[in-house]
């Protein structure tokens, strides 16, 4: 039989260069070449299918089994089917692995194909619990990617699939948590049999609850304290629960920083205020001037103390939620000292205080 220098026959350039009509007549012609795989490790049935040619594909599958499904890298030709939302399907290779260890669910789940899914499942589901070489199963990668329907469809079938674990033994709402798709986070917590597996750890001793704080994921964290089931009590292996890391992840942020710290400002120059003003009215009559100077002075620190302790305190607590809302507010607090200004220039009882032996 004539190969190229590719080991390809003319039924695979055939294939390759999508001439069905030429594919037809070789196959009618010999159909010992559906049996040659070329050094790419691919037969004409994996082309066959990856093109999207029903009819080649029945042509061959016509002539019993003289004829080879191999395709690249371990592949079969139902991963090829999946790639390419093929309808013709071969259900015995299901359960087959490619040099990664997917199967063609992996495969469907991968490309959120929800027609091959549901066909797949339908014929065999012991592919649901086949995890490839990273550890993951079909469900794990739909619920680490954000496929809420993939999820759904895979749990749909078997039910006790929402338990397995990868390597790192996170479940399912481990991953989704993880990779911050709310919506199968939210779609899980509405099922009962994950009231069991919410409090869960992994190897870390972290909950899902744990990852969401680690990760900032502060719509997740309001969907799992929801729970009735959730443990805000849970410790990891370091001994931490959720809330000692939300405070260790706060105490890093600038913001809070910054919250702090002005506060503490607006609070001593407040103090000292108040204090001078005391003073002047018991003290000496003369030391009145001088002491509403002075407290100007410091009841000025005092108020951009407050603004900026009040900008920031707004933004920590609603950025995450409503970042347009945060920054409205930080734009509010940064003209209020423009107007202050505008008015203390206008008032005679400023240009008394500022020059008082005038």
């Amino acid at each position: 039989m004539m190969k190229n220098l590719e080991q390809n026959t003319a039924l695979h350039l055939a294939l390759k260069n999508r001439h069905a009509d030429i594919a037809f007549r070789l196959l009618d012609l010999e159909h010992g070449l559906a049996c040659f795989v070329n050094s790419d490790g691919e037969s004409p049935l994996f082309l066959a299918v990856e093109a999207n040619y029903d009819g080649v594909l029945r042509k061959i599958l016509s002539h019993g089994s003289s004829f080879s499904f191999d395709g690249p890298n371990g592949q079969n030709p139902l991963h090829a089917a999946v790639t390419v939302k093929s309808a013709s399907k071969t259900p015995e290779l299901i359960k087959q692995t490619d040099k990664d260890g997917q199967t063609a669910l992996h495969y469907a789940t991968v490309v959120n194909s929800l027609t091959m899914i549901r066909f797949l499942l339908k014929r065999d589901t012991s592919a649901v619990y086949i995890l490839d070489h990273n550890g993951l199963s079909p469900v794990l990668i739909a619920a680490h990617s954000g496929t809420a329907s993939a999820v759904k469809a895979i749990l749909k079938f078997c039910p006790d699939a929402i338990e397995l674990l990868n390597r790192d033994g996170r479940n399912v709402l481990h991953l989704a948590v993880e990779s911050n798709t709310c919506t199968v986070v939210r779609n899980l917590l509405k099922r009962p049999e994950i009231q069991d597996l919410v409090n869960e750890a992994d190897r870390e001793g972290n909950s899902p609850l744990h990852l969401a704080t680690k990760n900032h994921h502060y719509r997740i964290l309001k969907e799992l304290t929801r729970t009735k089931s959730i443990d805000l009590n849970a410790k990891n292996k370091e001994g931490f629960t959720a809330l000692d890391i939300c405070a260790a992840v706060l105490g890093k942020k600038l913001a809070l920083i910054v919250f702090v710290v002005s506060d503490a400002v607006a609070m001593c120059c407040s103090i000292t205020v108040m204090s001078l003003l005391i003073w002047a009215m018991l003290g000496d009559p003369a030391f009145l001037f001088r002491a509403a100077s002075l407290a100007v002075t410091w009841l000025r620190y005092a108020f951009f103390g407050t603004i900026v302790a009040f900008v920031t305190g707004i933004y920590l607590v609603v950025h995450a939620d409503a970042l347009w809302l945060a920054i409205l507010v930080c734009i509010l607090g940064c003209s209020t000292p423009f107007l202050v200004s505008l008015l203390q220039n206008s008032s005679s009882t400023h240009s008394l205080i500022q020059n008082p032996l005038t």
